[in-house]
């Protein structure tokens, strides 16, 4: 939840506090999706910017923080996004992802794909926001981090490149028109603020890999991998992150 978070006013700062920045957005939406709504920040936000749209947050389990402080519309939904969900065809005008990648193993992608298109309204949209998992300047020692990583991921099931497949599996599930928007960011302190969350937020996920996967990483091992890595080499090589928004239209 902590990182969702900080992830979100990393974006809505990177976007002059814009909630949203793609193209195919609609004009006076009714209805929009925010999937994986976790706090729901996201969805909170959009319900006071469109006070007359109706913004549903789903999640596979209710969180009390969700309701502190949401507007009145906003509806909080338990499902299973890799099942059917409790919407009607063409349902919605907007539907939002954002750090799902952990959520959704890749052999259940497209039917994902496919269960959005059918509840996405005709001339409405979807957006997945994601890292790529791709980095730019990177030390030896973030490059083992990285590789540390990528073997949790693909032992849970995780393709942690998925991402570079989300506008085929929208093509492939009907929608029309897609749009590919990457960007990168700066991974530590030299890059302000916004550097050093996401600095903060990988040493975070650091320190959950020894829970997940001992075999790969002991917590003294984390430890100084945070200290040796993300508060010094980053900084040192000018380590940046790349991350994509891949959006789709139902003509």
């Amino acid at each position: 939840m902590d990182m969702n978070d900080l992830n979100h006013y990393c974006h809505k700062k990177i976007h002059n506090g814009k909630n949203v920045v793609w193209p195919y957005f609609p004009k006076n939406p009714k209805r929009i999706l925010d999937v994986g709504t976790g706090s729901g920040l996201w969805a909170k936000d959009m319900a006071k910017e469109y006070p007359k749209c109706t913004v549903h947050g789903l999640d596979m389990m209710e969180d009390i923080i969700n309701k502190i402080g949401a507007p009145d519309n906003v509806v909080w939904d338990i499902a299973n996004i890799l099942e059917r969900t409790p919407y009607p065809d063409n349902y919605f005008d907007f539907i939002h992802f954002r750090y799902m990648i952990g959520g959704i193993p890749e052999a259940k992608m497209q039917a994902v794909c496919d269960e959005m298109f059918r509840i996405t309204k005709r001339g409405g949209s979807i957006t997945m926001i994601d890292p790529t998992n791709i980095f730019i300047n990177e030390g030896p020692l973030h490059k083992k981090w990285h590789n540390t990583l990528l073997e949790l991921c693909y032992r849970l099931g995780i393709n942690c490149f998925i991402p570079a497949k989300y506008e085929e599996c929208f093509l492939q599930a009907g929608y029309k028109e897609t749009h590919v928007l990457k960007y990168t960011r700066a991974k530590g302190n030299w890059g302000g603020d916004l550097g050093a969350i996401l600095a903060d937020v990988a040493m975070r996920m650091t320190l959950m890999m020894p829970i997940m996967a001992p075999d790969l990483i002991t917590p003294e091992e984390a430890v100084k991998l945070n200290q040796d890595c993300m508060a010094e080499e980053v900084n040192q090589y000018r380590t940046e992150a790349e991350y994509v928004y891949v959006s789709g239209k139902k003509t």
